[in-house]
């Protein structure tokens, strides 16, 4: 075992010996790890989240360890902390299934960027998550009345003509996403997808 391997796990026994549901330790003892090694950070992350599963839809606990860790993520490195929540099944259900803060920020422009470089699948299971969220304060209609505005304005960017042109997977999977919206939005919703097709 060499020294970095036994700071990893003195870090660790810490973090554990600590009261883990106070900001301060998560602060603590995931901004050493992400200092230390990134890797290593991200698999504490993933292990937090799997344990606390059953407490996510706790917004105290959701806050904690689903937006406070992104941002500690997020400060240390951006392009692989949004790599690490659309490459890790674990920490892409949390964060986008329970998270107060998925319609806002980084979290809210992810699917969108994706779907923009058509990535279509990821952002299908993605916004499967998001249909589910409680916790985010809007409805799952209101967030992709929002969606749907970011994405029209980013496609518009990417054309010289500033029109909005989607490929046949961008459409069918915008058609079927605004399909399963529920109430007064879904009408307005398939409205705007029919236009640009």
């Amino acid at each position: 075992m060499n020294a970095k391997q036994i700071k990893h796990y003195e870090i660790l026994s810490e973090f554990f010996n600590s009261d883990i549901l106070k900001q301060a330790a998560v602060d603590k003892y995931f901004g050493a790890l992400l200092k230390l090694d990134y890797a290593f950070a991200e698999d504490l992350w993933e292990f937090m989240l799997i344990r606390s599963d059953a407490d996510l839809k706790n917004i105290a606990v959701a806050r904690l360890y689903i937006d406070r860790a992104f941002e500690l993520f997020y400060a240390a490195n951006a392009p692989k902390a949004l790599k690490t929540v659309v490459d890790r099944a674990v920490v892409q259900r949390a964060v986008f299934g329970f998270s107060p803060s998925a319609a806002d920020g980084e979290l809210f422009n992810l699917p969108v960027n994706l779907l923009v470089a058509n990535k279509t699948e990821t952002v299908d299971a993605i916004l499967k998550n998001v249909a589910k969220n409680e916790a985010m304060g809007v409805s799952y209609g209101e967030y992709m009345i929002k969606f749907l505005d970011k994405f029209f304005i980013e496609m518009m960017k990417k054309n010289a003509q500033r029109k909005v042109e989607l490929n046949r997977k961008q459409s069918a999977l915008l058609m079927s996403l605004v399909q399963k919206v529920k109430g007064d939005e879904r009408a307005m919703l398939v409205q705007r997808v029919k236009e640009v097709l």
